[in-house]
């Protein structure tokens, strides 16, 4: 397992807080160009499969993911095909309300949100990128 560097701000997760987009958040925080620079040089390499990064963040203790770690565990449990993990999908109007992506999201499953009755997207509204 690896453990992430420490970077000078770590907010704490949202207790519904996807892995990686809690790592997206704190690398803008940061004012980082990519989530690579939270992983040391000599650590195992980086991967964007749930499973992989939740272990980094719980043997990271200054990511705070220990607490929220029962709200976490069902999600990395769930099987491969279960997860949506190429495309970080979210709810425009949540996001604005919330800066966090949210685990639900990222189930294959999830196509909209149940909140504001609008289909999740993964792409930026006004310019299109991913």
């Amino acid at each position: 397992m690896t453990e992430l560097l420490r970077p000078i701000y770590h907010p704490q997760p949202y207790d519904d807080e996807a892995p990686v987009g809690y790592l997206i958040r704190v690398c803008e925080a940061n004012h980082f160009n990519n989530i690579r620079w939270l992983y040391p040089e000599s650590g195992e390499g980086f991967s964007l499969h749930p499973r992989n990064i939740i272990k980094d963040l719980w043997n990271s203790p200054w990511t705070g993911f220990r607490r929220v770690r029962k709200w976490i565990a069902p999600y990395c449990a769930l099987k491969n095909i279960d997860l949506n993990y190429t495309d970080l999908r979210f709810c425009p109007e949540c996001l604005a309300e919330e800066p966090y992506y949210k685990v639900g999201w990222q189930l294959r499953a999830a196509a909209a949100c149940v909140k504001h009755h609008c289909w999740l997207v993964d792409r930026c509204p006004d310019c299109g990128n991913e």
